[in-house]
């Protein structure tokens, strides 16, 4: 089944079928494993790839037992097996975690990397990070796997955003894994779950906001009279090993999903669905809030906080969107999400103008271009500016082909403009979806009355 056929959606009603966030089941994975004591997280991401994971870490000894739901950690001693078989990697943070995770512990692993999902340049940087050795000169390399075995962590800077949190998050899990003591100040930006998290656990691992109340009054008056405006910092400091106790914890469900049902419930008439258990971490919200801007009616019901995150629950009804302006600052923390908030644009009033998104490029086959092509081919008024897009929405369109290129998000974003499209619309290249989410792509295709073929 490699293709799906939607048609315009039924109102979606009740209660969206979600289930645990992939990254943070990675991170709990990983956590647990640093530490001999007894744990239990429940909700944990039903993605095959996550399930992988854990088998891998079961065979190297870490005594784990897995059921549909949760992930148990006997209490006792670990005894590393070496693991022999390469790891296929197909997620940008899972590469850098395990990276850090295996080499903070001088495990030799190799990761075999497909470049249809992670790009030259993030590979390239993983490279420099964990001064790699490689199967292949990597800046040559044109398609296809690359094969990788990260060794020491080196000292490694990128001014990108996104760049730099990928890099935090190789760092921290090879001194978490390592047992170094150290102080680490960089840039806020992306998400903090596992630091968070961890100083939850262990009163010792502490977390400091370097914001403008922590500047002097000279740094404040060169700060007010600078054009460019220096981001707020984050200190971590880690023990020189970690004390976690034995814990229980229930992970958020899957906010990238999330977001999917969010748009959709938007834009199809009649619509009224409940999202519940989703983090409000602000790294994490970013979607939601753009589409708040944009006129669309999401309620919050209820809020609560455990082990240093907050939880709540979503209510998103039908509404009509209005074209907003979005940069660089509106669009921190939304990456996955970003293709969701182009259709949002191509299905708003008014103009949408959306800056500061040349990630999408980043894509082995240029995301960005790639969509402004199919929504011009559906007939939205789309033009591309250097370093993002305008949109002059409309209120139908008719039904079109679209192709996945193996990014189930950008899957799903066609599914939502197929949802909110008269007649029938094709999506090719759908198994990267049905094999990450595939209740969330039955529920999808049975409201547009769907068929998969």
């Amino acid at each position: 089944m490699s293709a799906i056929t939607i048609n315009k959606g039924k109102p979606l009603k009740g209660t969206a079928p979600l289930h645990g966030d992939f990254l943070l089941s990675l991170h709990a994975l990983l956590i647990t494993s640093l530490t001999p004591q007894k744990i239990t997280v429940d909700n944990i991401s039903t993605s095959p790839a996550f399930r992988e994971l854990c088998n891998l870490f079961i065979q190297a000894g870490v005594p784990l037992s897995l059921t549909d739901n949760s992930l148990k950690r006997d209490e006792g001693p670990l005894t590393w097996q070496d693991i022999n078989d390469p790891i296929p990697v197909i997620n940008e943070v899972v590469l850098f975690a395990l990276g850090g995770f295996f080499s903070g512990q001088g495990k030799k692993v190799t990761f075999i990397i497909d470049t249809t999902h992670i790009s030259i340049r993030v590979v390239n940087l993983f490279a420099r990070q964990f001064q790699c050795s490689a199967d292949s000169d990597i800046d040559k390399h044109s398609s296809g796997p690359i094969t990788l075995s990260p060794s020491v962590l080196r000292n490694t800077n990128s001014n990108d955003y996104y760049e730099d949190y990928l890099l935090k998050t190789g760092l921290l899990y090879y001194h978490f894994a390592a047992g170094n003591a150290i102080s680490h100040t960089w840039k806020m930006g992306g998400a903090d779950y596992p630091e968070r998290l961890l100083s939850s656990l262990d009163p010792a691992v502490v977390i400091q906001n370097l914001g403008k109340e922590n500047l002097s009054e000279f740094e404040k008056r060169l700060a007010r009279k600078s054009k460019k405006q220096e981001k707020p910092k984050q200190t971590i400091s880690l023990p020189p090993s970690l004390n976690i106790p034995s814990f229980s914890l229930s992970l958020p469900n899957d906010v990238s999903l999330a977001a999917v049902y969010a748009l959709a419930a938007t834009l199809i008439p009649g619509s009224e669905i409940v999202l519940e258990n989703i983090a409000f971490n602000a790294t994490r919200t970013a979607f939601f809030n753009a589409l708040r801007r944009m006129g669309a009616e999401i309620e919050t019901l209820r809020k609560r906080e455990k082990q240093g995150e907050v939880y709540g629950d979503l209510k998103v009804s039908y509404s009509e969107l209005k074209g907003r302006k979005f940069d660089k600052e509106s669009l921190k923390g939304m990456r996955d999400e970003l293709p969701l908030l182009i259709i949002a644009g191509a299905c708003a009033s008014d103009e949408t103008v959306i800056r500061d998104i040349d990630i999408l490029r980043d894509h082995p086959q240029d995301m960005l271009k790639h969509m402004i092509i199919s929504l011009k081919q559906a007939n939205v008024e789309i033009g591309e500016v250097e370093d993002g897009l305008v949109i002059r929405g409309a209120s139908e369109y008719d039904g079109q082909t679209y192709l996945s290129l193996g990014n189930p998000m950008l899957g799903f974003s066609w599914m939502t403009i197929g949802l909110f499209s008269h007649g029938q619309s094709l999506l090719e290249e759908s198994e990267c979806m049905t094999q990450r989410f595939p209740e969330a792509t039955d529920y999808l295709v049975k409201s547009g009355n769907g068929t998969y073929c």
